[in-house]
């Protein structure tokens, strides 16, 4: 899973099997060490749950975590859909944009680690529309 931050938005790729995981109701997590204390680590996770009505996301004791709803997540994995959008207000001005996409592998950099990655669509000669 990978993890990208940019100012109030938060993206999250996938690959097959951790989508797999989560649709079934599971979590999947990654950590960042900064250093040797659990003090400066961050972990980020993703995980389904049927308590939930709509994507969400938090932050507590160094950890984001996204929670989808279940059903969302059974229906994104088995489908050909690319990605789940969501739109979390923090105050009356602002809101966290919030997308979990499957994560294709590369077709430009063949040197990129393509373990646990969707077959892209280019190449299969059809690209991902927005729609997807």
């Amino acid at each position: 899973m990978k993890l990208r931050i940019r100012g109030d938005s938060l993206r999250l790729r996938v690959g097959p099997n951790e989508a797999a995981t989560v649709a079934a109701g599971g979590k999947v997590q990654e950590t960042i060490s900064f250093g040797p204390a659990s003090q400066q680590s961050l972990t980020y996770c993703l995980e389904a749950s049927g308590s939930v009505s709509a994507t969400c996301a938090m932050f507590e004791s160094n950890c984001i975590r996204v929670i989808i709803p279940l059903a969302t997540a059974r229906e994104w994995f088995q489908s050909e859909t690319v990605g789940i959008e969501e739109s979390q207000p923090i105050d009356r001005k602002r809101s966290l944009q919030l997308l979990i996409e499957k994560d294709f592998e590369c077709l430009d950099r063949a040197s990129q680690n393509a373990e646990d990655t969707y077959p892209h669509p280019a190449a299969q000669g059809r690209c991902p529309t927005a729609a997807d």
